[in-house]
């Protein structure tokens, strides 16, 4: 960037193009949100049509603690959060358990991570 190169302007189109895409993708779009989900992971997560969350989701936005506007459409998801949760969010780069994600919005449904392989094989 200091050189003027393009590459991280084109990697942030990229990346928004294709979280539109998953949000605005016509099939099922299945997320299994299941351990560590930061960043780029929850725009390939969060915007999908089915969100899954186990007793080991961690999500969070941990570019706000050093002050960057949450990417991958971040903003859009905090947003949308009931009250002023997002707000809290944001500020202290909070990580949401399973519950938390389900009560905010990220995520849709809670499966135990035991039963993930007999989930994906009933979705095939």
């Amino acid at each position: 960037a200091q050189e003027g190169g393009t590459g991280s302007r084109e990697f942030w189109r990229d990346e928004y193009i294709l979280n539109a895409a998953i949000a605005n993708y016509r099939k099922p779009y299945v997320a299994i949100m299941d351990g560590i989900v930061m960043g780029g992971g929850v725009g390939v997560s969060a915007h999908g049509s089915v969100r899954v969350v186990t007793e080991r989701s961690m999500i969070g936005m941990p570019e706000t603690g050093i002050g960057f506007v949450p990417d991958v459409g971040g903003t859009y998801l905090l947003a949308r959060t009931p009250g002023e949760l997002g707000t809290h969010i944001a500020l202290t780069t909070a990580r949401l358990s399973a519950g938390d994600a389900i009560a905010c919005g990220f995520a849709d449904h809670y499966i135990p991570s035991a039963k993930i392989d007999s989930f994906i094989e009933a979705l095939t």
